[in-house]
């Protein structure tokens, strides 16, 4: 015992060191076990158990953050948002950790917080409806939506893109320069897009909008401030029928200033297309994810047509965390398929959706 081990070191060294005095037998074991007896250091898989349980926990209680943003609606709580878009890392770490749990035999434990991580997740603004195969009648279109990234140089991936069988007939572009306009100057690209909004900008707020299809009502909408940015207003005309479009890239929430004018220009562009009885598209970078209260705020006549698939920050070859590129499309579209174009050099992946009107 490690006591009395210690008391014969004394006693060797000092005899003046009394003996350690013995275990009293009249002690229940448990008691005398826990007294007298040293304790072991835990084993590696009760210590890995620990750890993951504590993860999961710490990953739903984060996850939580998202709809608590959305109820709590104070300038001085905005930061709270930011650590809601991160539901793809909550979701994966969760996951890892349950499933590392039931090898240990211990996921039992875990279903609270993990079916706090599968709620969170899955509750986000209603999805356009989705059809596994259209109708042949009706005009279908296939939307794009790309951030190029403001320090591109190298557009050769968007020129192939555009001018392969993959290409979309419409294309919104983020953070669109003059080196960009510049480089789908070409004749090829010309013929393939003839219809074209372009506002390049020396700043992250350039936009453009691509298309195959004739474009009328142009506007290009100045920002009325400094926490304002760029937007794009046309008609795109598809089959005899107008299709009302917007432009976005808002600030990113940097600030609650900035915040606020990001959830201002959605709710306003979205209303307004709304408002209209034509078909309708906006798209671009929106700075915000699905579970963000900002999405949320978008007027519930437009819905998400976009997936979930993450495009930011598009590192090593293609890993992203955050789903920042939407196209959302008012309820004269049904949603075929959408996901994610080609890598083109960018901090974003390009989102695609194939849409059909009804």
């Amino acid at each position: 015992m490690r006591r009395q081990i210690w008391h014969s070191a004394l006693r060797h060294f000092h005899p003046a060191v009394p003996p350690s005095p013995p275990v009293p037998d009249h002690l229940p074991a448990p008691l005398r076990s826990s007294l007298f007896v040293s304790k072991t250091s835990p084993s590696f898989p009760t210590l890995l158990r620990s750890r993951a349980r504590r993860l999961l926990w710490l990953c739903a209680l984060a996850s939580l953050s998202a709809p608590l943003s959305r109820l709590i609606r104070l300038d001085a709580l905005w930061a709270l948002e930011l650590f809601g878009h991160w539901q793809w890392l909550y979701l994966g770490l969760g996951m890892l950790c349950l499933a590392l749990l039931l090898v240990l035999r211990d996921g039992w434990r875990c279903l609270v917080p993990s079916a706090v991580l599968a709620l969170v997740f899955a509750h986000q603004p209603t999805s356009l409806p989705a059809t596994q195969e259209g109708d042949a009648k009706e005009p279908s279109l296939l939307v794009a939506s790309a951030n190029l990234n403001l320090a591109s140089r190298d557009f050769q991936p968007l020129q192939h893109w555009l001018l392969g069988e993959q290409a979309p007939d419409l294309l919104f572009l983020q953070e669109f320069t003059a080196v960009a306009q510049q480089a789908l100057a070409s004749d090829a690209l010309r013929l393939a897009y003839p219809y074209r909004v372009e506002a390049p900008q020396a700043d992250p707020f350039g936009l453009a909008i691509l298309s195959r299809h004739p474009l009328s009502d142009i506007r290009i909408v100045e920002p009325a401030d400094a926490q304002q940015t760029l937007r794009l207003h046309a008609s795109m005309h598809l089959a005899e029928r107008r299709v009302a479009l917007a432009a976005l890239h808002p600030m990113p929430p940097l600030s609650s200033a900035f915040a606020r004018a990001r959830d201002r220009t959605l709710a306003e562009e979205s209303e307004r297309l709304a408002q209209g009885d034509k078909a309708a598209l906006m798209a671009g970078d929106f700075n915000a994810t699905p579970w963000s209260r900002t999405l949320f705020g978008i007027d519930p006549r437009l819905q998400r047509a976009s997936g979930l698939a993450p495009t930011w920050p598009n590192a090593f070859s293609g890993l992203s965390l955050l789903p920042l590129d939407h196209v959302f499309a008012s309820g004269h579209w049904r949603r075929i398929d959408a996901g994610l174009g080609p890598d083109l050099g960018s901090d974003h992946r390009p989102v695609v959706v194939h849409l059909q009107l009804r």
